[in-house]
């Protein structure tokens, strides 16, 4: 038996926990951070798409950094392997769980799963799509924290270049797959993960997976047809919540999938809002470390206490009734009519100036005692807008029916930056109703035609749409009046005022220019713009000798072109006559390869320059030269 390292790199290792013919898992200490971790361990031989996969796993985890996803603290190469360094989980995996419980209730299950899915909504915002969700990459802590792991077959696009699959290519573990990632896994977007996601939730629940049977022909037409058992029919005690997750995440057709894992997790959220989540964490932990999961059953505390407030509750409905009676006015009217009058206030504003949600009305009272005028505390009137009336030229604004005692006084009714003051009498309900039989509430009424126009004040921000850069001093911008255009920067001749049509326009060397037309209503009078310009692209052409070099930007495939109708684009393999790309300004590394030769350069592209590469094959040599034509 060969004999346990003491140490690797810098890490003392404790024991061997597990060995392959790859490689093998060792528990180590992490020297500055005096923790536990896992060292996973490749030998760097055979297959090379393998040590590919293994690489990738330690380059898309080491940027992760979320509570639900095992840390990666370190790769590196030692000898002949190489290895990453994780975070050590004391606890289980969910399959081992399973293995040892078969089934885990709704409430754990559903807070499990809960974290799963915020730590593939993390990857997923990240563009990383895990492609491999199953219960054996769930870790579960002995304190009930749930951990996602083993990226070792995600893509992402940064790594989308790569050529770890191939078109048509099957990774993964095929009971969770989905029929797309069956097919083809290296074209799958997130929605296999998502479809993965419900597999897993469905063995949580029932014990069994949807696609029990080994990988055969049978087993993928099932798949690929969604031909499975209902988990209700097998577990009718599930929740109806968790049954149309199941349903769902599991639809063959990825449209008909949720999109986003962000739905699953707000359904979830709410579901376990009024659950004692430390209380059902502590459930999870026990069931770790062994223990039976006993059934959660949670018992909202309004039910616990609904036997003590029957009573309680009968007197706060006879509470609430009189309060409705006293609020409302009706007490008013039966008790004291003599005593108190009713009003209402109506503002009437011209169409076309506000949407109802946008207009600003507001009022006060004040008691009218010809001298301090007091206004009435704790009173608020709330306008609603109601029906227009029948020529259709006002939105009306009217508020609902409130009680004073009879009296002088005044009010004051504020609409956008207008004010009204009105003063009157508050006659009794009594002399309101023999007053005036067909309208008996004192209504005070005020009008809004029109808002001048007001003094319009201007300002602007300006940034290069590709660094961000603040521009805003370098810019020409202008104002077009009376069909000239006009410097901004400079007095132009007359006020700016609102209630117009404007139209702006910036320019800069280098750049496209950006053009506003915009239509300033009346109470709208300081204009902020924040414009974007985009800088003009430079063009690169590349001349080669030799037909057939790959042609690389950036060290890819693939690059975004510059100008206003950007888009990712291909480059093409070199021709023997001239190559022409558009890029953005910036550096860019070009790179031209031959099988395994080739030779690269950095071309620093300004706006609107050309650059000319010279790309040449030595076949005699074998060696490729690129050269910047100046």
């Amino acid at each position: 038996m060969a004999k346990i390292p003491e140490k690797i790199g810098k890490y003392k290792i404790i024991e061997l926990l597990a060995k392959g013919g790859m490689g093998a898992v060792y528990k180590g200490i992490h020297p500055t951070l005096k923790r536990l971790v896992i060292l996973k361990k490749l030998t760097l031989r055979g297959d090379s798409s393998v040590v590919d996969r293994f690489k990738q796993e330690a380059q898309i985890m080491i940027d992760f950094n979320n509570e639900n996803i095992v840390n990666v603290y370190d790769h590196f190469k030692e000898g002949s392997s190489y290895y990453i360094v994780l975070e050590y989980i004391s606890g289980l995996s969910l399959d081992k769980l399973l293995e040892k419980h078969e089934t885990i209730p709704d409430y754990p299950a559903m807070l499990i799963f809960l974290d799963v899915c915020r730590a593939l909504k993390y990857a997923h915002n990240k563009n990383v799509i895990h492609r491999d969700i199953k219960p054996g990459n769930i870790l579960i802590s002995n304190k009930g924290d749930v951990k996602l792991v083993d990226f070792g077959i995600a893509a992402s696009e940064e790594h989308s270049g790569s050529d770890l699959t191939e078109d048509g290519m099957t990774l993964g573990t095929p009971a969770y797959m989905s029929p797309e990632q069956l097919e083809d896994a290296k074209n799958v977007d997130k929605r296999a993960d998502i479809y993965s996601m419900g597999v897993m939730l469905y063995e949580m629940l029932t014990g069994i997976k949807p696609f029990p049977g080994k990988f055969s022909a049978k087993t993928i037409t099932s798949i690929q047809k969604g031909k499975y058992k209902p988990a209700k029919k097998i577990k009718p005690s599930i929740s109806p919540v968790l049954n149309r997750i199941i349903k769902r995440c599991m639809h063959v057709n990825p449209s008909k999938r949720y999109q986003d894992i962000d739905k699953v997790i707000i359904i979830l959220e709410k579901w376990l809002k009024s659950v004692p989540l430390l209380e059902l964490k502590g459930t999870i932990a026990k069931a770790v470390k062994g223990k039976e999961i006993p059934p959660f059953t949670f018992i909202p505390k309004w039910r616990k206490r609904l036997k003590y407030t029957s009573i309680a509750a009968s007197f706060l409905i006879l509470a609430g009734v009189c309060s409705l009676l006293y609020s409302s006015g009706y007490w008013t009217e039966i008790i004291q009519p003599t005593k108190y009058g009713a009003l209402i206030l109506s503002a009437k504003i011209k169409k076309g100036f506000k949407s109802p949600d946008e207009t600003f009305v507001n009022a006060s009272i004040f008691n009218d005692d010809n001298d301090k005028i007091p206004k009435l505390e704790n009173v608020s009137f709330n306008f609603r807008s109601g029906k227009e009336n029948e020529d259709q030229k006002y939105m009306i604004f009217e508020t609902s029916r409130k009680y004073f005692k009879s009296g002088f006084y005044r009010v004051k009714i504020n609409v956008e930056n207008k004010v009204y003051w009105e003063s009157f009498y508050l006659n009794p309900r009594t002399i309101q109703k023999k007053a005036n039989p067909e309208n008996q509430i004192r209504k005070i009424e005020v009008i809004l035609d029109k808002i001048p126009p007001l003094p319009l004040q201007v300002a602007y921000h300006v940034k290069d749409e590709i660094t961000g850069e603040n521009i805003s001093k370098s810019v020409s911008a202008m104002i077009m009046l009376d069909n000239k255009w006009l410097n901004l920067n400079r007095k132009i001749g007359k006020t700016l005022l609102t209630d117009r049509i404007y139209k702006f326009r910036f320019e800069k060397d280098g750049y496209y220019s950006a053009v506003y037309s915009l239509l300033i209503a009346p109470y709208q009078t300081v204009l902020n713009i924040s414009a974007e310009m985009i800088p003009l692209p430079g063009k690169l052409k590349i001349a080669s000798n030799y037909k057939g070099m790959k042609i690389l930007i950036n060290g890819k495939t693939s690059y975004l072109s510059g100008g206003l109708k950007r888009s990712f684009e291909s480059t093409v393999k070199s021709s023997e006559s001239i190559d022409v790309y558009e890029l953005p300004p910036g550096k860019h590394k070009i790179t031209l390869k031959k099988g395994t030769l080739a030779d690269n350069i950095t071309v620093d592209i300004k706006s609107g320059r050309s650059y000319k590469l010279d790309a040449n094959y030595d076949k005699k040599n074998k060696i490729i030269e690129i050269k910047l034509r100046r």
